[in-house]
């Protein structure tokens, strides 16, 4: 198991986001390389803005 705070954005482990980040995109392929799958709910943020505007899943 991994954890991290990757800041990085991908539809796959965020189901609001159509942006990709480089470095999400580089985050995927070097999970798929090494056979490591997303936990997260992709529907439940990790992050929010404090006054509730915006959210992301940033921790995987």
């Amino acid at each position: 198991v991994i954890a991290m705070d990757a800041n990085e954005h991908h539809p796959l482990w965020d189901s609001h986001t159509r942006y990709t980040s480089h470095g999400g995109e580089a985050l995927l392929e070097w999970m798929e390389e090494h056979s490591y799958s997303v936990l997260n709910d992709p529907d439940v943020p990790t992050w929010r803005k404090d006054d509730y505007t915006q959210s992301s899943v940033l921790d995987l």
